[in-house]
């Protein structure tokens, strides 16, 4: 046999960012460069810009805004149109499309970071400044022999934003829908409390005058020149369709990916008469929080199809809006719990819906399958409930079905799914890495708060293809997982810790009533079922006894020793923030690290999340609404009071507090209002104030600034400082320059309060690092110097039997 080695070839363009094959022509690859869209031909490396905006000046394509980047999860900004039926074939005559985000920052305050002797420029809207300005356009193209040619650049006659009725401010997510025929978008208002799902018909997008400068408000390239009042009029542009509304005035939508269309093209359905109007339409999986959980919905929408608009000449203020009608929404998923993760697989043959979620509870992630069939919706199964097997040397060996279930817990405070003692076996947490539902090959990450991660290719499959008549019987068939082979197995994490680090014992997992702290101490709440098929009773499940109670959850870390008279000195590191959970049932590499490093010098380590942290459902995330910085900490020293009070491991005259961005601005609050409870405080790149961070972010929790001054006042750090005491160095406050999403400006303003007030404190400026500080040995010895000083701890159990 002859084998031949391919070496890869760097493309022929400048640092070249989310690079897109073409569905149609797998050569062709776009990519953003310099702010520009680019094509490019694999085989030849032959790279064309498909624009050529000035992006020194603030106008770029193909990339989203920071804030959406950041706050909405999206990095791309183009998209190739797909094809209309699955066999085209690219030809010279092909016509290419792709769609794209062009931005518009000219408006947006810049920030400078001092790198070294020169500055660094980011564009960063403030909470109640100005925004970017996003639009959507169409690149149309041929390529033919190397080159672009009939290159055209599609627009709409004005801004998409100001096109849609409804004063929306950012453009979240967009795409094609399949068949290619129409361009889909979310579009959220400014607050993110309304979501519209439009199409629009990409006939609407025309080749209408361009120059070298875009203006947003006007949607022309200024030149002085206008564009005729016929070629921007809306009297021939089709109507856009409004697919799905998503309100909640009281708190905010939250944007995900959990949403795709189903693979049938818009589908026309011809009239019984001449008389009546044809109509269009389409079926898609939604998840949307409306039940009060993030859950799955199919959904089915249609709307007559219309040739175009009536309307005044040059009339481009808005454009009319179509409202399809609902023909039908179905629930598939229901319950106590959040389906989870950023991506859902469809199997449209068998009509089944592949997820992620923590049904079994709120620490575990499973892959479970739900049908979207007319006959047996709903019906839903787990298919990860495996338990490790463990071999004397620690490694996973096989994989068994398991419902996991303990004996009864005789410790109320300890989590019923999780072992009592260091011996026990705990249950494993998965991610569905990769998926092909056509084939059934998948590959599956699992860990535990024992083992560290462990890779496996599996085959999720039937044992008979699918039969007509079981599913005239109402009778769904669901698929069975096989393991195939490790590409990575699973280990205690120990194994991966330095021979001289001392191992601290497995974690404990601890569950607080935050509601109903009265009744805790009772035992007997029963057995917690872990997996099964979808007749086992979940978590928070009506007839659950917890389903009534608002529990917390905390991981607690000692050192492999005996446990002091009165305790271990403690660390409780904090995060606290909206959209996260820290607390999991998963091997978290930097938890554990930071468990090993604090352990092996004598402290506990314990970490918990609040109310308003993330996959608790909407009620439970709300309760920060409005309310930054004032509540969450009280349910962090309610917690650790109860874990120092039931578990006798944490001397609570020798706690610190310490956490990075969110939980740094926590740490600074609780040196603040707290320091009763906290000896030390140890701030790592921390939110001061929230007038300095960005739109998005924060205007979701709080509102404007000019429309809600209180919640912004009584949220800064700066209000608190007189409150802080003055005796001893209690704080320390750690930052990068080149933070740039944090920016140094906020440490610079409390440095600046703490010094008027005569407030002790010390400072680790980092200059070259970002919102991740990379000097982290530095940072961990400064923070250990501290902590030697302030707590004492007790580093070898004969200190205290002797």
């Amino acid at each position: 046999h002859h084998s031949e080695v391919l070496a890869p070839s760097e493309a022929h363009v400048v640092h070249p960012l989310q690079p897109k094959i073409c569905p149609i022509d797998e050569d062709l690859i776009a990519c953003v460069s310099s702010g520009q869209l680019m094509v490019g031909n694999a085989q030849t490396n032959t790279w064309v810009p498909l624009t050529k905006f000035p992006a020194d000046e603030g106008i770029s394509a193909g990339m989203p805004s920071y804030v959406v980047q950041e706050e909405f999860d999206r990095y791309v900004g183009f998209w190739w149109q797909p094809p209309d039926t699955p066999a085209v074939v690219p030809g010279p005559d092909t016509v290419y499309r792709i769609l794209f985000e062009m931005l518009d920052e000219r408006h947006v305050e810049e920030v400078h970071l001092q790198d070294g002797h020169t500055l660094e420029t980011h564009r960063y809207p403030k909470a109640g400044n100005a925004n970017s300005v996003s639009d959507l356009l169409i690149c149309q193209f041929r390529w033919t022999e190397n080159q672009v040619s009939h290159l055209q650049r599609l627009r709409l006659p004005r801004n998409l934003l100001q096109l849609v009725p409804g004063g929306f401010e950012y453009l979240a997510r967009a795409g094609w829908v399949p068949g290619g025929q129409y361009v889909w978008c979310q579009l959220v208002t400014r607050t993110q409390e309304h979501l519209e799902l439009i199409l629009v018909p990409i006939c609407n997008f025309q080749d209408l005058f361009w120059r070298h400068l875009y203006d947003p408000v006007n949607s022309d390239f200024v030149t002085g020149v206008s564009p005729k009042p016929s070629e921007l009029s809306a009297q021939n542009l089709h109507p856009f369709i409004r697919l799905l509304v998503e309100k909640d005035e009281q708190r905010w939508i939250e944007i995900n990916d959990l949403f795709t269309f189903l693979s049938l093209p818009v589908r026309s359905i011809r009239c019984a008469s001449a008389d009546e109007q044809s109509t269009e339409m389409l079926t898609f999986i939604w998840a949307s929080r409306r039940s009060g959980y993030t859950h799955l919905y199919l959904m089915e929408r249609s709307w007559p199809k219309r040739v175009c608009v009536g309307g005044k000449p040059g009339d481009v203020t808005l454009v009319s809006m179509l409202d399809a009608e609902d023909v039908s929404t179905v629930q598939l998923t229901s319950g106590p719990w959040s389906v989870t993760g950023d991506k859902i697989w469809i199997d449209e043959k068998r009509q089944l819906v592949y997820f992620q979620a923590n049904r079994e509870h709120p620490l575990l992630r499973h892959i479970y399958v739900v049908s979207y069939s007319r006959s047996t919706r709903g019906a839903l199964t787990c298919l990860t409930p495996f338990c490790a097997v463990t071999s004397s040397n620690g490694t996973q060996t096989t994989l068994i079905s398991s419902s996991l279930s303990q004996a009864a817990n005789t410790l109320s405070y300890m989590d019923p799914a999780f072992p009592l003692s260091d011996s026990g076996i705990y249950p494993l947490s998965y991610e569905l890495c990769a998926f092909d539902p056509t084939s059934g090959w998948g590959v599956l990450s699992s860990s535990s708060l024992a083992v560290t991660l462990g890779i496996q290719v599996v085959r999720i499959g039937f044992s008979s293809p699918p039969s007509s008549a079981v599913q005239g019987m109402n009778i769904v068939q669901f698929p069975t997982t096989t393991h195939c082979g490790w590409l990575r197995r699973h280990y205690p994490y120990a194994q991966f810790l330095p021979e001289d680090i001392r191992v601290c014992k497995p974690p404990k997992v601890i569950r607080f009533d935050i509601e109903q702290s009265a009744r805790l101490g009772s035992s007997g709440h029963g057995e917690l079922p872990i997996g099964g098929d979808a007749t086992c009773p979940v978590y928070g499940q009506q007839g659950d006894p917890r389903s009534t109670r608002t529990w917390l959850y905390g991981l607690l870390f000692t050192p492999d020793m005996p446990t002091p008279p009165n305790g271990f000195p403690t660390v409780h590191y904090v995060y606290g923030g909206p959209g996260v959970q820290l607390v999991q049932g998963n091997h978290s590499r930097s938890t554990f690290l930071r468990a090993a490093l604090y352990t092996h010098f004598g402290y506990a380590l314990f970490l918990c999340d609040c109310r308003g942290s993330s996959n608790r459902g909407v009620e439970f995330a709300a309760y920060i609404k409005n309310r930054l910085g004032l509540v969450e900490l009280d349910d962090h020293v309610a917690f650790l009071r109860f874990v120092a009070q039931n578990t006798g491991m944490i001397d609570l005259s020798r706690v610190a507090v310490m956490g990075c961005s969110y939980g740094g601005y926590l740490s600074l609050m609780a040196a603040m209002r707290y320091h009763h409870v906290y000896q030390a405080a140890i701030a790592c790149s921390p939110v001061v104030d929230w007038a300095l961070y960005d739109t998005a972010y924060t205007e979701r929790y709080l509102g404007l600034p000019q429309d809600n001054p209180t919640a912004y006042w009584n949220g800064s750090v700066l209000r608190y400082v007189a409150q802080m005491p003055s005796d001893k160095v209690r704080l320390l406050i750690c930052h990068g320059g080149l933070d740039e999403n944090v920016h140094f400006a906020h440490t610079s303003d409390l440095v600046d309060k703490l010094e008027t007030y005569g407030k002790p404190f010390q400072l680790l400026y980092y200059p070259n690092s970002r919102h991740g500080i990379r000097e982290y040995k530095h940072l961990e010895a400064s923070s250990l110097l501290m902590l030697e000083t302030l707590l004492k701890p007790i580093r070898h159990a004969a200190e205290y039997l002797e």
